[in-house]
Order: C-alpha cells, then structure tokens, then sequence
C-alpha cells in the first residue's frame, strides 16, 4: 500500500475502536493505486472473466467493484495509527470502523507502505521488509516481475507446504524452491507456518521461493570446493573442483 499519501486533516471518527494509538476497520485499495506504488502506472486492473464471476461472493471474496463486472481492488482489516488516518481526511480509502479489533489484520503507514500481519492480541506474525515490481522481457514479449520479502520474527518457526517436490526438503526455511509443474513436481504456491497461519502467493507463473536469483555454477564464487570420491576396490580420489556437475 505504498499508494497511501498523506491528504487533508481530518477528525477522526470517534466510534472507532482504538487501541495503543491505533484504529482498526477495513480499507479498500484500488488495483491502480497499489500498483501505482509499485512503481508502476501500466498495471491494469484485475476484471472479471465472466458476467457472472463479479457478483459471486465466493469467488471475489474480499474484493470491490464498480457494479458493473469490473473488480476494482481488495477489501484489507487495517490498523492505522489515528494521526495517519486523520492526515488521509477524506480520501481515506473508504475506511470503515470495526466494533471489535480483527482477528487477524495489516497494519499500515502512510510514510513507507510496508504492511505487518497481527494477531487480535496484538501478536506479530510477520512483516514487510521488500517488494518490487519491474517490466521484464521474456522471448520477446513483454510482462511483470514481482518480488515481495517479509520478516519473520520466531527464528524457531518452521515453513512447509510449496506442494510436491523432489528436493526432499520438509522444512522450506532458508531454503529455495521453484514453483512450476513438470512431471512428478506439483507446485503450490501455498506456505503454511508452524505458528499456524498461511500465506497464498497468488499466481499461475513460474515463481520462485526464497532466494529469487538465478541457480549460477559454483565457479562463479571465488572459492574452493573439495570433492572426494570412493568406489569398492579403488583407492579414495580427493580433488578440489571449481564447477560441481
């Protein structure tokens, strides 16, 4: 939400609820807007694929629109400190109260944009540390490519779920996968937390967990690896290897 800016001064409502100086409800941000803060204004917005699709909750849950097929943005539980929401005044992203603070929600800012996610009881679950978005041209042809990094605070917490991989990794902290399908590898792009939450990234492209670099050659590293080989009946070769095939 780096689209947020500060606007005119306003009073903030006084039925809110507030709590440690911040005011919880929901927010609606427009696609455009938060594309815009991406640092990009070429971004269309997501519409709907068929006359019908807008109109069922199911399917565009925690979505707006304008009436009339097209899905405008989404719909976010916020908190937001009550001196950032009277400095949005009017233009307040159609900021609606709660009566209760969230079960879960995204704390926001209008100096940087960067979103946290919370428990009811005020619990960090984990934060924004980066994100980007940047035209990119793949076989010619024209697109976008995202990359969103978050903190998390329990050093202790495990990461599971990505689907079905040959790595034979289980705990995918610190680890990189790449989220495509081929054969045997069914990709999800779903990760679920040992302190029981989740995070959907929500794309069909080739994406990628962790580390979003390309895999490069060891000899690209100004170091040394030694590989030792053993074989019944013949002697232990140990050699150092500048590329690891």
């Amino acid at each position: 939400m780096c689209a947020l800016v500060a606007a005119v001064s306003a009073v903030m409502p006084v039925s809110a609820v507030e709590k440690d100086g911040m005011v919880y409800g929901t927010m609606k941000i427009p696609y455009a807007e938060f594309y815009a803060g991406e640092g990009t204004s070429e971004v269309d917005a997501v519409t709907s694929a068929t006359d019908a699709k807008w109109k069922k909750e199911a399917l565009v849950g925690g979505t707006y629109n304008n009436g009339d097929h097209q899905i405008l943005g989404v719909i976010y539980n916020v908190a937001i400190s009550s001196s950032d929401l009277a400095a949005l005044g009017e233009n307040n992203y159609g900021f609606v109260e709660s009566d209760s603070v969230p079960a879960a929600y995204k704390e926001v800012s209008v100096k940087d944009g960067k979103v946290s996610f919370y428990r009811a009881d005020g619990e960090l679950i984990l934060s924004e540390k980066d994100r980007s978005f940047k035209d990119i041209v793949v076989d010619g042809s024209h697109g976008y490519t995202v990359t969103q990094t978050f903190s998390i605070p329990d050093e202790n917490e495990g990461i599971y779920g990505l689907g079905q991989h040959q790595s034979e990794e289980f705990n995918y902290k610190g680890k990189s996968e790449e989220l495509y399908q081929y054969n045997t590898k069914v990709s999800v792009p779903f990760a679920v937390s040992s302190r029981s939450y989740g995070v959907l990234w929500d794309s069909y492209s080739f994406c990628r967990f962790g580390n979003p670099g390309d895999w490069q050659n060891l000899s690209v590293l100004d170091a040394k690896i030694t590989g030792t080989y053993t074989a019944p009946g013949h002697e232990t070769l140990v050699r150092e290897e500048k590329n690891l095939d």
